[in-house]
């Protein structure tokens, strides 16, 4: 379920504008009710945008009984904010628009356990044993938390519910049928004669220390713990004793005890624009070494200048630009889901009649993927002055032997995502109007299953460059996470090691130190993961990057607690034998009939979002700002700001 579809009269589409739900505006001041939800935008089966814009609940679902908006009275109150760019030397056009999200009783589901009175044998060196660490970031002490061994689930879940989706009714409610069935649930140990040997984390049970068979610690010594766990839902109380029978280890199996510390990241939210305003559409770098990202919202001209440059023309769901490196060995970073079809890729000068051709279903589309209008009249579309926007990333001074297409990651979050690999990216002179150009093409699995002619993907264009001066094996570099924003590892003190699947495809995971390999999972409906899985990546190795990190935003958090302290709770499956598959749609799964499970590995990681003062630039009333510190000492870094808003102010003026 993609949440309530909200119905808005001449929405901004691509590249017109954005939607935003904001949390805080930019003192940091909540905004009515808007923390409490989200605002997604929807995608098509390629992953391209569609236009339309789903509102979701924060947290999974509301409890009519315990109202969490500021009057209490179930009644939510939400803001739009609404940003439409100028079009030629107009000026863009926000707007703020109210609506109301109302929540209404409902009858509150049963809870009961699977099975009653459970009584369950174990390995001592299978046996699940955790730690809690407590780590203080920023002032606020975080509960981290590691478990290593089988899990044991408590075995609770809500009975006989049922949603109602009438979200197309007059009375129009928000409805979440997945991934909130535990919601509102707590737990805690009431009894047992061995309940101080215990712990309990979300719906699991652990042992605060390893237990022994050969000196069992439970109150009778006879390798019997006993626990008494009791959970609550609103008024509905339920109890149940669980007996944990620990075995001998004949097998030898060699336990993974916790790591002296567990995973802290930090990382810098990326600065927004200058108040309400559109990114400029020409760009020049310095003439030192220079890293450019193009803007994800506006088409620019990107000169790079001297140096060796690092260019990066991509956004979320494609590449676009056009780029000029300039002298220096410049890298152009590619990934995979940058790609578009060749069959409805084309030139589109608007002074001319559209190019009109039919898909497979008989329904009419215009070529196009290089726009712009010839300005001067003269009959061509000049590309270094007269284009609007385009599918992919134009390349105008690409320097064979000097210049390198850096093939980085697939472009998709979430996780156990494998590199770009080379082996699927090709040159090819182009034909047609495309004659004087190589074009670079992605002839993977990915652009089969998105159903793209002959198989192929269009990733980028080398202007003027003829294919036969190219080298793929030089010129184009598997690079892997090297250029993304790297948060850190899930180190469990393994090494990393090369598994090769059938396709010849080789992957990398870590290999713990009794052997066993580690494959990383998570749930995406506990602690803080969905951001995890919509903002980052995790490597089939455990390396975390931003794929997205324009969406982290300081003033607008996404984690549960709104504090900018992101708490992922992260599984990992170990394996004796572990042996790997891609699936038809290039993802790596577990081949669990090659495979051997031993255990599982449970943590948490912490990420601190830190703000960047330069986000606010352009925010500042310059007339109303103390510029004094609270100890009565001048605020240097806000003059700073200042004049860096003024001078930016100034450059957008004269662009």
């Amino acid at each position: 379920y993609k949440g309530l579809e909200l119905l808005i009269e001449n929405a901004p589409g691509i590249n017109e504008g954005w939607i935003d739900l904001r949390h805080h505006d930019n003192q940091g001041n909540p905004i009515l009710d808007n923390e409490h939800f989200h605002l997604q935008r929807g995608y098509d089966d390629q992953g391209n945008f569609n236009g339309k814009y789903y509102l979701e609940a924060r947290n999974g679902t509301f409890d009519f009984d315990d109202p969490i908006d500021s009057n209490g009275d179930n009644v939510y109150e939400l803001e739009l904010f609404i940003t439409r760019y100028g079009q030629g030397n107009t000026d863009p056009v926000s707007t703020k628009q109210q609506f109301l999200v109302v929540v209404k009783d409902g009858t509150d589901p049963t809870i009961q356990f699977w099975n009653q009175n459970p009584e369950w044998s174990y390995n001592e060196a299978s046996v699940p044993v955790a730690s809690i660490q407590t780590l203080d970031i920023n002032g606020k002490s975080i509960d981290a938390f590691f478990a290593s061994g089988q899990s044991i689930s408590l075995g609770v879940d809500r009975y006989g519910t049922q949603y109602l989706d009438d979200s197309g009714t007059p009375e129009a409610r928000l409805f979440w049928p997945h991934g909130s069935e535990n919601e509102g649930l707590t737990y805690a140990i009431t009894g047992g004669a061995d309940a101080d040997k215990f712990l309990l984390y979300n719906d699991q049970i652990l042992f605060k220390s390893r237990p022994s068979f050969d000196n069992p610690e439970d109150a009778d010594s006879d390798n019997r713990y006993e626990v008494e766990v009791t959970v609550t839902a609103g008024e509905q109380v339920i109890t149940n004793t669980y007996t944990l029978r620990i075995e001998d280890n004949e097998s030898g199996e060699v336990p993974f005890d916790p790591p002296e510390q567990l995973p802290i990241y930090f990382l810098k939210e990326t600065p927004e624009l200058i108040g309400d305003s559109e990114a400029p559409k020409n760009i020049r770098g310095s003439d030192s070494d220079d890293t450019i990202k193009v803007d994800p919202h506006r088409f620019q001209y990107i000169q790079a200048g001297k140096g060796d440059d690092i260019l990066d023309p991509g956004r979320n769901w494609e590449a676009h630009g056009y780029f000029t490196g300039g002298e220096g060995n410049d890298v152009y970073i590619f990934r995979q889901n940058y790609m578009t079809d060749m069959k409805y890729f084309g030139i589109r000068d608007y002074s001319q009649p559209d190019n009109i051709i039919q898909d497979e279903y008989g329904n009419e589309r215009v070529k196009d993927g290089i726009n712009g209008y010839d300005q001067n009249r003269d009959g061509v579309l000049d590309f270094a002055t007269e284009l609007d926007w385009t599918r992919v990333v134009l390349i105008s001074d690409f320097t064979p032997g000097e210049d390198t297409i850096a093939l980085t990651t697939t472009g998709e979050t979430g996780f156990a995502r494998a590199g770009f690999e080379k082996q699927y990216v090709t040159f090819a002179q182009g034909t047609g109007e495309l004659a004087n150009h190589t074009l670079v093409l992605y002839t993977g699995p990915e652009a089969e299953n998105r159903g793209y002619e002959g198989n192929v993907g269009l990733l980028g264009i080398l202007l003027d460059t003829d294919v036969a001066t190219l080298d793929a094996t030089r010129d184009i570099v598997q690079a892997g996470a090297q250029y993304e924003t790297v948060l850190g590892k899930f180190d469990l003190g393994g090494t990393t090691v090369d598994m090769t699947l059938d396709d010849g495809s080789v992957i990398q995971v870590q290999q713990l130190p009794n052997g066993d390999y580690v494959w990383f999972e998570a749930r995406y409906d506990e602690g803080d993961n969905q951001a995890l899985y919509q903002v980052f990546t995790v490597s089939t190795d455990g390396i975390v990057y931003a794929t997205r990190p324009n969406e982290i935003d300081y003033e607008n958090p996404r984690d549960g607690d709104l504090d900018n302290i992101y708490q992922f709770q992260i599984r990992a499956n170990t394996f004796s034998e572990l042996s790997l598959e891609k699936t038809s749609w290039g993802d790596i799964w577990v081949d669990w009939q090659n495979s051997e499970r031993s255990g599982e590995i449970q943590f948490t990681a912490v990420l601190n979002v830190q703000d960047d003062i330069n986000d606010n630039l352009g925010k500042i009333s310059i007339a109303e700002t103390s510029y004094m510190n609270d100890d009565g000492s001048v605020n240097q870094e806000l003059i700073e700001l200042v004049l860096r808003q003024i001078s930016a102010v100034q450059s957008s003026m004269a662009i």
